[in-house]
């Protein structure tokens, strides 16, 4: 039999590098997997894997709305102060006020895109950094749910808002994992069959030729940024109905979270490069972590060191991804 030229070996080496990087992110799941699934009997229960969904729903809704953001090449701190202070909203439209549950749910997502329009008009007009900008508005919103309820919780006294954002079940399918699907396919259309998505890729690629394309730097920009808190507030609902309170002090990792699935899931942290499928893949290893540890009996700040070690592994792989 002959022995392979070099050529082959070349190509076959570079062919399984790309297979690599393509499937970086299924691969490392995996690892999880098998790893979580030999240290613990509990790991593959199909209860746990209901759990697991229903730990992630809230995480992977905003990593979905990041990955827009990061697409164009910036980033949103503020998103955990969005889901704290519409979840606090929440809670006194509700509890407070006694508005009905569809209003309600109207009026909070139309307030997490006014904030997210507040970052994209800083960031756009007031030509601040958007680490700089989502940094402030990420003080601002969570003092102002301090300042609204002394740090004291709001209950939410609905039973069909826990219900539909918690405790329901449809055919064994816990609601927050089928609310988290409905967001997958709407945001994976977005980004990837309309012209919106082409645009948001375009900006984050190469603002001078987008700009000379004839995309709107300006108005594709602050529309993600709106798109950002519509996010964040519905991903609020999930972890709110969970609690069944409005909580001044929740999410406050949350921008960390929805970052690292986000760029554990492909999306290029320079921009131009996004990918919704993969960020569902990147929440759920933060989820497969987070549930193992708690299998595990991990403490809290182990917890803590374990995911800052992932954001790192995560900026590793997009530098070494880019570079291919």
């Amino acid at each position: 039999m002959r022995e392979p030229s070099l050529n082959q070996k070349f190509f076959s080496r570079k062919t399984a590098k790309e297979v690599f990087i393509n499937l970086r992110s299924l691969i490392i799941l995996l690892l999880l997997g098998i790893l979580f699934s030999s240290l613990t009997p509990y790991f593959l229960k199909l209860q746990n894997f209901s759990n697991i969904g229903t730990q992630i729903a809230a995480i992977a809704i905003g990593a979905f709305g990041m990955t827009f953001v990061i697409t164009t090449g910036g980033i949103d701190l503020s998103v955990g102060g969005i889901l704290a202070l519409t979840s606090i909203f929440t809670g006194i439209l509700i509890s407070t006020l006694g508005w009905g549950l569809v209003p309600t749910i109207l009026v909070i997502l139309i307030a997490g895109s006014v904030m997210g329009l507040i970052n994209g008009i800083g960031i756009v007009y007031l030509k601040i950094e958007p680490l700089l900008m989502t940094l402030a508005t990420m003080f601002i919103y969570r003092g102002i749910g301090l300042l609204l309820t002394g740090g004291r919780p709001v209950p939410i006294n609905s039973a069909i808002f826990k219900i539909i954002f918690a405790e329901g079940k449809i055919l064994q399918i816990p609601s927050p994992v089928i609310i988290m699907v409905v967001f997958l396919i709407f945001c994976w259309f977005l980004l990837s069959k309309t012209v919106f998505g082409y645009n948001v890729r375009a900006v984050g690629g190469n603002v001078e030729a987008a700009r000379v394309a004839g995309i709107n730097i300006s108005i594709t920009k602050m529309i993600t940024y709106m798109f950002m808190g519509f996010m964040a507030a519905g991903a609020g609902f999930i972890i709110s109905g969970r609690l069944a309170h409005g909580i001044p002090t929740i999410g406050e990792t949350f921008a960390l979270d929805t970052i690292a699935a986000t760029i554990l899931g492909g999306t290029a942290l320079a921009g131009g490069r996004g990918t919704v499928t993969g960020t569902i893949v990147g929440a759920m290893i933060m989820g497969v972590l987070n549930n193992g540890m708690t299998l595990l009996g991990a403490q809290y700040y182990t917890e803590l060191i374990v995911k800052g070690l992932v954001i790192c592994l995560a900026v590793v792989i997009d530098n070494i991804t880019r570079k291919k």
